[in-house]
């Protein structure tokens, strides 16, 4: 489901999706071939560096077409702990979530 929207809003087309047994992951993140690695989404910018979980959405987020103000407000000292909240719970249920959720445009 996340997928889908940030594809749609990235219109620059800035983010790529990579599975993790991709040999791309390999290389730039070797940690991210084991699967017990994957409790969180990751990003991996071009230099390298990484992020999980609700630090890489709020950096995806400020990558994306009016995802900068949100980025802003969700990194704020007294609301990122409970963006961190939220996306725990969203990860932990993400297959309820999913199934009960049309990906349909």
């Amino acid at each position: 489901m996340a997928r889908h929207w940030v594809t749609r809003w990235d219109r620059a087309q800035k983010i790529q999706f990579v599975h993790y047994e991709d040999p791309l992951v390999a290389d730039l993140q070797p940690d991210l071939s084991d699967p017990d690695g994957l409790d969180a989404v990751r990003l991996i910018d071009p230099e390298h560096r990484s992020w999980k979980g609700a630090q890489a959405v709020v950096h995806v987020l400020r990558l994306l077409p009016f995802g900068r103000p949100v980025s802003w407000i969700l990194s704020r000292p007294g609301v990122y702990p409970l963006a961190q909240k939220a996306y725990g719970w969203v990860a932990r249920n993400r297959y309820r979530i999913s199934g009960s959720v049309s990906n349909d445009p």
